[in-house]
């Protein structure tokens, strides 16, 4: 959500520019049972075979009880995390009982039929398993509005965020802005920082700053990458952020239209920021393969939406195939130790801010009230 599809009020910061730019807005239909799409779970079955079975639409009743639960779901929202974790920053903690997963807070607060919901909103946007997810981050995003959208209740929109971002630099920022550029050192022994970046053709250049602001997520392999020099307390603080570990196998294989001839699958094998259990590409490439075959045999078996041969895929059927750094957030054992009480101390030391979605969630509304606020309320 945010790099892909927005809602009104959840986006509150967002909409204003879309509307200022004037870029096309069109509907999203809603992943839910009202959108009618077709959710298939599959699992392991005997002898390499693959089981797959239709998830079931809910029944009356159910949609009764999704409707209580809904109200429910809420009241807790706005009454008891709004008020003190929906601003940029978590000025007042962690408590123990957001830091756990969120199927455990699910289960904690007596709700039977939405974690459904919030599970498919959590993995149709890549932001992993909800039983590993601290309830924390998956709050952030389903706020009411967001978690009915995934039912099928609320509109969401899609627009060209790449076209936005590209607006907004041209109206709205007034210094240069380096593309197709690698920042290779961040030294900041001297009074200032001073940043050694290549840029096209690898000639080399360097620029002093009177403040630095590090706005990507900041794992500790992408620090390393940009050079930077750590301090003992950003050593300690960084290793914590990071993907999860996928549990060996694809988390999504998904059609964003069921005519679509294109599917997306995404968390095959461990991160890549986890060196010691990184794959190669052509292993994770390997097992890609593999998976998509074996699905396809147990959609033939099963006769899913009367296919009754199995379809068989190529590495030449894979036409993109990339390691992405997606959702880095610190787990649960983390946000219990004080994670970010350690995070924003780290803010304006050796002249350097720390801004990404890391410092609320990971979408694009995070990370425009997480600038503003350092911009207002941190640098000074």
């Amino acid at each position: 959500m945010g790099a892909l599809i927005f809602t009104n009020q959840t986006y509150s910061n967002t909409l204003p520019l879309i509307l200022e730019a004037g870029l096309p807005i069109s509907p999203a239909l809603s992943p839910g049972p009202s959108a009618n799409w077709s959710y298939w779970q599959y699992s392991p079955g005997v002898e390499g075979a693959q089981n797959v079975t239709e998830t079931p639409l809910p029944n009356v009743v159910e949609l009764i009880g999704i409707a209580a639960e809904v109200a429910d779901y809420t009241l807790l929202w706005n009454t008891q995390f709004a008020p003190k974790y929906a601003g940029s920053r978590y000025l007042n903690g962690v408590p123990d009982n957001l830091a756990i997963p969120m199927s455990v807070w699910l289960t904690a607060n007596g709700f039977k039929l939405i974690p459904f919901f919030v599970e498919q909103g959590l993995v149709y946007e890549g932001y992993d398993d909800f039983t590993k997810t601290p309830a924390l981050f998956a709050l952030q995003f389903l706020t009411p509005e967001i978690l009915t959208y995934y039912i099928g209740i609320t509109p969401g929109y899609f627009v060209d965020f790449h076209k936005l971002w590209v607006w907004f630099s041209e109206t709205h920022v007034k210094g240069p802005i380096y593309s197709s550029t690698n920042v290779t050192q961040i030294d900041r022994s001297g009074e200032y920082p001073v940043v050694t970046y290549n840029t096209t053709g690898n000639e080399g250049h360097t620029q002093t700053c009177s403040r630095l602001v590090l706005a990507f997520p900041p794992t500790l392999r992408a620090l390393t990458a940009a050079g930077l020099d750590f301090t003992p307390q950003e050593r300690n603080v960084f290793p914590s952020v990071g993907p999860t570990d996928p549990d060996y196998g694809p988390l999504a294989l998904l059609r964003y239209f069921n005519d679509s001839p294109i599917s997306t699958a995404y968390s095959f094998g461990p991160s890549p920021y986890n060196e010691t259990s990184s794959d190669t590409n052509e292993q994770v490439m390997e097992l890609l393969v593999q998976t998509a075959n074996s699905l396809g045999v147990g959609i033939a078996d099963n006769e899913v939406d009367n296919i009754t041969t199995p379809i068989s895929v190529t590495e030449g059927d894979v036409k993109l195939f990339t390691r992405q750094d997606h959702f880095p957030h610190p787990l649960t054992d983390a946000l219990k130790a004080g994670f970010y009480e350690s995070y924003d101390a780290l803010q304006g030391q050796k002249n350097t801010y720390w801004t990404s979605g890391l410092n609320r969630f990971e979408n694009v509304e995070s990370a425009i009230r997480s600038a503003k606020d350092l911009v207002d309320n941190v640098i000074c």
